[in-house]
């Protein structure tokens, strides 16, 4: 049967929004308060959406274009003092590895939120010149590392992860992180796959032990549409 295409804001939530849409044969207006079209548009077709994500897995979720492109600074928010000093937020490495992640002179972005506060966002990325070895430098010297912030004392760990859909990238890296606070535990996953000039990138992030099969269907799925449209 033909599902229609989503719009620019698509929610996964009970079908009847969508039954409603199609019986009355209008286009659907932007939501007020949602993320509006990102910049550099044209590789929008490469991002998942609604119909991309297995259900009932991802019912109830929602994605929507993303309103501003990640920054290294969402990743190092609220940390400093940082042990060892050569994984420093500012220090050589780490912002080479950053720049694997978050570099580019293009974007476009996706993201995601779940009804028990797992979130990720998935971009495409043009021209985007940093080495991956310089990633994978930075997990090796920096997979245990301990920290300052806002509320205490917390410390991450770091870890190489292999078991991701692969085809149709030049190469993929990815790696889980943990991050604990006293008792507070916050998991990701970071996936890179990169394919001609372009980079498709996740970040997945939830509450306690990484949610990892919905971490890798979210990426098999962002990694079929990349392809599909390639």
């Amino acid at each position: 049967m033909h599902r229609p295409a989503p719009t620019r804001a698509t929610f996964l939530t009970a079908g009847a929004l969508a039954l409603a849409a199609v019986a009355c044969g209008c286009t659907s207006a932007p939501i007020p308060g949602t993320a509006s079209q990102a910049p550099d548009g044209p590789y929008r077709e490469r991002l998942i959406d609604q119909l991309d994500l297995p259900l009932p897995v991802f019912d109830n979720w929602e994605i929507v274009d993303a309103a501003r492109q990640p920054t290294r600074q969402d990743r190092h928010a609220d940390v400093r003092d940082i042990s060892p000093q050569d994984c420093a937020v500012d220090a050589t490495g780490t912002r080479a590895a950053d720049d694997v992640i978050y570099g580019g002179s293009r974007w476009t972005g996706a993201q995601g939120s779940g009804p028990n506060g797992q979130a990720f966002t998935v971009s495409v990325h043009a021209s985007n010149p940093a080495q991956t070895d310089d990633l994978t430098q930075y997990l090796s010297a920096c997979a245990q590392t301990e920290f300052e912030t806002s509320s205490g004392r917390a410390k991450s760990i770091l870890a190489r992860t292999s078991a991701l859909e692969q085809v149709g990238f030049d190469e993929v890296i990815g790696f889980s992180e943990v991050r604990t606070r006293g008792q507070q535990t916050t998991s990701g996953l970071t996936v890179v796959g990169r394919a001609n000039s372009l980079a498709l990138v996740l970040v997945f992030t939830n509450s306690g032990d990484l949610d990892t099969a919905d971490a890798t269907a979210v990426w098999k799925a962002a990694a079929e549409k990349f392809g599909k449209n390639g």
